[in-house]
């Protein structure tokens, strides 16, 4: 193989003589950069990246890189065609050969001319991913794929193998035609194919089958999302996969495969109709490890998976497994991992067996107490979560000499139920969460204990008596309980996290919490505590979150020190007037005061509080932020709904990123002209107008822009701004003279001008080549202008009521 040059300016020029449609500039001259990409308008997107690779027993180190082709319709390929002969250094073709060409096939069809090998003067391996509905994928986990059109592209499995030595095929969300008669030969020789998958998406069976068994020497890892399958026995055709991942899919159990055996003759007898699916038909994966299943539609018989020998990963979550498969699951002799999570199973007793099992995961299933009882046998048994399940008393399980994390939130366990965990050795992680578990000081023996959740249970200070004397406890969270007293707790010399939350503690009940060497984070919210004072003395606290507590007054961080290491400050929702005394605090890089009652005299000491970079004062009664201009390091200043008239001289922050001033009396922003690192700002609702917006292209990093509900006329400025990606104007009175120069925006992906005054102009939105969504309803926009940036923009969704109001002879009153 020989090692693929660089691309130069001059091959780039070649390139888009053949081309004309190619529109944007080229973002590398060198497709072997690592985020080099190339972008085209007609459905290719090319992009170099590092991946890692992604098979369980992969001895690749580390990441590699692989050229990604994106493709979403016929002559996005046959542009990545052309891309990849012109890349690989061959010779300038004559303009009748050229790949954007098309050729007509024996049937009268438009296809693709057959192409030229180059493959072999490819160095880098190639990941090739086509693309039809983006949102089909993400339907099947919610279940409303069959809402979701997945569109027909016009091209075949062959014609995409034909690119040469392809390591990754992606089919996501699309429906490929049966490959022609033409391409079959791509489809019958080895490819060097690793990876596939199918997300959401329609390929013909036979061009399945045909490419299982091309790749049967390299196929590793096979992917595939709410697709129906025949048997599970068609993967016997590429032996070698190491990770199967079934999600949402469908299996029928009637359909009947042929498979070969070794000696490359067929089984004579078909296998007869089954009503269910054999997972006995992988047992030819004898290089299986990882086997996920989540969410089959099918009924699955389990018998014979444990000739899977070296499979690890089992993961049946969401399927039809019962009882009767237990036993089959327990044999398995080197399964680590079973998830099991959502199924019909309420007895486990038979994985007892599985002597290599590590991780089990019941949760969401009817088992019970007695249903479990074997598995503190297993030797290696490390995690076990069983929330949400029937279980009571898992007594037992303190037999266990290897449980090192336990998950029993919401569940039907009592203190009566759980007294055996303290005998358990290795317990570092236990959650309760959820429960009806009064009393856990029995748990004080448990000293290997690292995290401790109690969050909404019946537990009391009398509960947790003894707790002093695990001194391995890092994280505690009793949010929600009966507590009111944790003086105990200052002898946990590691814990780190306290959460009090919801709970019943008031000011006598944190005392000596300031003494916890280590403690980083405490959480007071929604408790009784009104003062701050003494926990403010800790030397080691980092992160405070005070919200709808009794905490008020002008000084509530009085006695807060400069060797404080206070982070982390969130005091929201209390009649707290001043935060001045946090200027101390020199590490201090956020603050959250957000619906308190602070005012623009309570925040004047923060002028020394240099470290700040998040600063939220939204819905308070502050109008003057000239004490936080010397904290140069802001990145996000939230002043939504405050009562903020003026910007100047906030062009002092300038790593300022984010800037929210919505809803507040504020009329001109000309001052941020001068923060040219602000990405995102939301004016809505605000006084600004054409005069106040003046200077805003100067911002040249913006991405987002929030303007709804302003007096905002003219938005062509904002097409200077070349970073720009969303831009909201609904309900401005923008018109169509207004949009001129905003197609300059050439990142711009989603534009909302619904509820304007513009009649027309939006022809111009072809230019942004990105754009993915556009809103002009209850606009006046004619439809033959919505017809214009769909044909030009085919992957731009236009929500518009156009035809309508044709239809109902509607005319919006201006």
């Amino acid at each position: 193989m020989l090692p693929m040059v660089y691309v130069s300016v001059d091959a780039l020029t070649l390139i888009s003589e053949y081309l004309p449609e190619q529109i944007g500039a080229w973002i590398s001259s060198s497709p072997r950069a690592r985020r080099s990409m190339e972008k085209s308008s007609q459905g290719l997107y090319l992009s170099l990246n590092r991946f890692k690779d992604e098979a369980p027993s992969s001895s690749r180190r580390g990441k590699r890189p692989r050229l990604r082709c994106d493709i979403s319709d016929a002559h996005g390929m046959r542009l990545c065609r052309w891309w990849l002969l012109r890349c690989s250094g061959a010779s300038r073709p004559a303009s009748s050969t050229a790949c954007v060409v098309e050729a007509t096939s024996a049937s009268g069809t438009a296809g693709l001319r057959l192409p030229p090998k180059f493959s072999k003067y490819m160095a880098c391996p190639l990941s090739v991913c086509c693309w039809g509905n983006r949102h089909a994928s993400a339907a099947a986990k919610n279940e409303t794929a069959s809402s979701i059109d997945v569109p027909r592209l016009r091209c075949s499995l062959g014609e995409l193998l034909s690119f040469g030595c392809i390591e990754c095929v992606e089919i996501n969300g699309s429906a490929l035609c049966p490959t022609p008669l033409e391409w079959l030969s791509y489809l019958a020789v080895a490819h060097g194919v690793e990876e596939l998958r199918i997300k959401a998406s329609a390929v013909p069976l036979n061009d399945l089958l045909s490419l299982l068994r091309s790749s049967a020497a390299t196929l590793r890892v096979v992917e595939m999302t709410a697709i129906a399958l025949p048997q599970l026995q068609i993967f016997a055709l590429a032996p070698r996969i190491e990770g199967l991942l079934l999600h949402d899919v469908t299996v029928h159990p009637h359909s009947v495969v042929a498979v070969e055996n070794e000696e490359g003759q067929g089984n004579g007898q078909p296998t007869p109709p089954s009503n269910r699916a054999r997972l006995s038909d992988l047992a030819a994966l004898q290089q299986l490890r990882r086997l996920d299943m989540t969410r089959c539609k099918v009924d699955l018989d389990c018998a014979g998976i444990s000739r899977c020998c070296l499979l690890r990963a089992l993961h049946l979550s969401g399927c039809d497994v019962k009882d009767s498969d237990i036993p089959h699951l327990g044999q398995m002799p080197c399964v680590e991992e079973l998830f099991l999570v959502r199924t019909h199973v309420t007895n486990v007793q038979a994985l007892g067996a599985g002597k290599g099992l590590r991780f089990i995961q019941l949760s969401h299933s009817p088992v019970d107490s007695d249903g479990l009882d074997g598995l503190q046998t297993l030797p290696y048994l490390t995690r076990l979560d069983l929330s949400s399940t029937l279980v009571s008393d898992v007594n037992y399980l303190g037999q266990s000499q290897s449980l090192v994390y336990l998950n029993l939130a919401a569940t039907c366990v009592t203190s009566e139920g759980i007294t055996g965990l303290s005998r358990l050795r290795t317990l570092e992680h236990l959650i309760l969460s959820n429960n009806n578990v009064r009393d856990v000081s029995f748990l004080a023996d448990a000293h290997s204990l690292r995290t401790l959740s109690l969050q909404s249970t019946l537990v009391d200070s009398a509960g947790l008596e003894g707790f002093g004397r695990l001194q391995t406890l890092q994280d505690l969270s009793l949010a929600h309980t009966r507590v009111t007293n944790v003086t105990e707790l200052q002898r946990c010399c590691n814990l780190w996290r306290l959460d009090l939350q919801g709970s019943l503690v008031d000011q006598a009940g944190i005392v000596g919490l300031e003494r916890l060497p280590k403690l980083r984070v405490l959480l007071l919210s929604q408790t009784d505590v009104s003062s701050l004072e003494l926990i403010l003395k800790s030397a080691s606290l980092q992160q405070l979150e005070v919200n709808f507590s009794r905490v008020n007054g002008e000084s509530p961080f009085f006695g807060v020190t400069k060797g404080s290491a206070l982070t982390d400050v969130t005091l929201t929702h209390c009649d707290v007037f001043g935060v001045n005394d946090l200027g101390l605090c020199k590490e201090l890089r956020q603050l959250n005061m957000w619906s308190s009652k602070v005012t623009s005299e309570g925040i004047a000491g923060l002028h020394e509080a240099k470290s700040l970079q998040e600063v939220d004062l939204a819905e308070t009664a502050v109008t003057d932020i000239s004490p936080l201009l010397s904290c140069t390091k802001i990145q996000a200043l939230i002043l939504y709904k405050s009562s903020l008239r003026s910007l100047d001289g906030i062009g002092a922050l300038q790593q300022l990123r984010r800037l929210d001033i919505a809803e507040t009396p504020v009329s001109s922003i000309r001052s941020l002209s001068a923060c040219k690192r602000l990405e995102v700002l939301n004016i809505s609702s605000t006084a600004v107008d054409d005069d106040g917006f003046q200077g805003i292209e100067q911002a040249q990093s913006l991405k987002v822009v929030l303007m709804s509900f302003t007096a905002i006329t003219r938005l062509g400025q904002l097409g200077q701004c070349s970073q720009l990606e969303e831009l909201h104007a609904q309900s401005c009175p923008v018109t169509s003279e207004g949009l001129v120069g905003l197609e300059r925006a050439r990142h711009l992906i989603k534009l909302n001008l619904s509820y304007t005054k513009i009649q027309g102009g939006i022809q111009a939105l072809a230019k942004c080549h990105r754009l993915l969504k556009l809103n002009v309803k209850f606009t006046e926009v004619p439809y033959d202008d919505v017809s214009y940036v769909e044909r030009h923009l085919p992957l731009c969704r236009v929500m518009n009521d156009a035809v309508q109001r044709i239809a109902k002879d509607v005319t919006l009153l201006t």
